[in-house]
């Protein structure tokens, strides 16, 4: 009797469970169907970021857990494109404000399509989204290529000529605008301390050589800058066994930078920024860090640590970095949030109207100011006409600055 009883109660719960377990299992189907049909469409985007959403909604790092887990989707089952990959990154960064910054994750997307295109390294920079994680795809696609290769003297004169005429050249189907031509070098100044096993001035001596081509001489900095910053932030494994034991204590470091001369000296001061990086939440330390008679370019390292605490510390809160540019006296207040501003764009062109918003909060603000300069230069040096990130920075900056909209 009692079985029978039991029985019943199963069965009773089977038919008002029953609709819901038919509508899942449709749904499923459902989903599976337009993955089949539909697996690189617009519509099939947030299907993606829906999955990734449900798998780090629980993780105490969302950051860490996409950065690891968005990666697989170009996998099977999946088997997305790098660039629907990049498109899934971006409609996950709209939907959880807890995943603002996307460089990592770039370094992985960039190195699992190298994977999949093992002889068409070249090529796959052109694809790689300009503006966008930071640029860190191109990165991840010069280390993956290169973060087995320790070259002798003679093996690296072999490839240089790749490397210095060709890898951040205008060539068929990519002609690089300034800022991608500055990731470019960047790129290739972290990729220097692999090809010298970590040697730091072998690697500033080969920047010298691929710039050579180049008349805008900066493109030098952006390379040191790559050199020095495998040094100081360590991302890879590999990375970690190149700057062992090289990297200098925040004690040294001013004594470690003055072998160095002119701006060489100045990156590697700048980028030393992680061996103080609490000092930093001082406002004050960091204008006193930049005004040092060490460093030559005060802009220059206003924007390259305010770039660091914008995303380590205020996550990209602007009212935070307001409040923290606001205890600056007025001129060292706008060039706090000048940087501040070029950060957010330079991370994302959806950053635009923040960036915006940004350099009117600095005082007696005009579309002439250094920070509307500053911006505008980037966004018309780095987007193509007509590109969407073209057309959303003309529809969201100020009439002041649109005037390249216009043709």
């Amino acid at each position: 009797m009692k079985r029978l009883l039991t029985n019943k109660k199963i069965l009773h719960a089977l038919k008002q469970t029953y609709p819901y377990f038919i509508a899942c299992f449709f749904s499923v189907l459902l989903f599976l169907f337009l993955l089949k049909i539909i697996p690189s469409s617009e519509l099939a985007i947030p299907f993606y970021s829906f999955i990734m959403q449900q798998r780090c909604n629980s993780s105490k790092s969302h950051l860490h857990c996409y950065t690891e887990e968005v990666p697989n989707l170009m996998s099977q089952p999946f088997n997305l494109s790098m660039e629907d990959t990049f498109k899934v990154t971006r409609h996950i960064q709209q939907a959880d404000q807890a995943f603002p910054y996307c460089h990592v994750l770039g370094h992985k997307i960039g190195a699992k399509e190298l994977d999949r295109n093992p002889g068409n390294w070249r090529d796959l920079i052109s694809r790689c989204p300009i503006g966008y994680c930071n640029n860190g795809c191109i990165h991840g696609i010069l280390q993956e290529r290169f973060k087995a290769e320790s070259l002798t003297d003679a093996e690296l004169d072999k490839i240089k000529p790749d490397l210095t005429q060709a890898l951040c050249q205008p060539r068929l189907n990519w002609n690089p605008t300034v800022f991608e031509k500055s990731e470019c070098y960047h790129a290739l100044g972290h990729l220097s301390m692999y090809l010298t096993n970590g040697d730091i001035n072998r690697s500033l001596s080969l920047c010298d050589e691929f710039v050579s081509l180049e008349r805008h001489k900066p493109y030098a900095l952006n390379c040191y800058d790559g050199s020095f910053m495998i040094l100081y932030q360590p991302l890879e494994p590999e990375d970690h066994a190149l700057s062992r034991g090289k990297t200098p204590r925040k004690d040294q470091v001013i004594t470690y930078c003055s072998q160095f001369k002119d701006s060489k000296k100045d990156s590697c001061l700048t980028e030393s920024w992680p061996l103080m990086v609490t000092d930093l939440y001082n406002p004050l330390f960091l204008e006193s860090f930049c005004a040092q008679k060490n460093i030559n370019d005060y802009n220059r390292c206003y924007s390259v640590l305010l770039s660091a605490i914008t995303t380590i510390h205020f996550k990209f809160d602007a009212s935070k970095i307001k409040n923290y540019c606001n205890q600056l006296a007025p001129q060292q207040n706008s060039k706090c949030l000048e940087a501040a501003a070029l950060k957010f764009v330079v991370t994302s062109y959806k950053n635009i109207p923040t960036a915006v918003d940004l350099c009117n909060f600095s005082e007696k603000t005009t579309t002439d100011s250094s920070c509307y300069k500053t911006i505008g230069f980037y966004i018309f040096s780095s987007f193509k006409d007509g590109s969407e990130e073209y057309n959303f920075a003309c529809n969201n900056l100020p009439p002041g600055l649109t005037h390249s909209c216009t043709t």
